[in-house]
């Protein structure tokens, strides 16, 4: 069975605030698994640098680092009809609707969304449920 990556990016304005510790690879990612998607988040920790590149050692020393982006890595399992559907849909060739892979695409369009909308606010419910990002975010992040 054929896989989908969906890669895309979260910016917070104002930023999430994190101490000592931030998620920036895929190798320590925070994951989620569920409805048949793999959701990867990880952040962009030189966002945060207003002078040049953080190291790991560097940020084991930061109090306080400004997180203003986050990458998500969305990956599902997709049946080969919904496949040939969207290299059709991404290519040069006249698209013929496909109604049942049309319905899944938007299905799995749905999915993707609520399952990234859920997990990034859960995250900055979780962020501002800290004292100090309370006083400093103000407000929720809604996709």
């Amino acid at each position: 069975m054929p896989a989908l990556t969906v890669k895309m990016l979260v910016e917070f304005d104002p930023p999430l605030v994190c101490h000592k510790w931030v998620p920036d690879s895929e190798e320590d990612a925070i994951v989620f698994n569920g409805n048949g998607l793999k959701l990867h988040i990880s952040f962009d920790v030189n966002s945060a640098a207003w002078a040049g590149p953080v190291t790991r050692e560097e940020l084991a020393r930061t109090t306080n680092v400004n997180l203003h982006r986050a990458h998500i890595t969305v990956v599902c399992d997709i049946s080969f009809e919904l496949e040939t559907h969207l290299q059709r849909k991404v290519g040069s060739e006249p698209v013929t609707v496909d109604n049942r892979a049309e319905a899944e695409y938007k299905n799995l369009g749905r999915l993707v969304h609520q399952a990234v909308a859920k997990r990034i606010n859960r995250l900055v419910d979780y962020a501002l449920s800290i004292f100090f990002q309370r006083t400093v975010l103000g407000a929720s992040v809604s996709l």
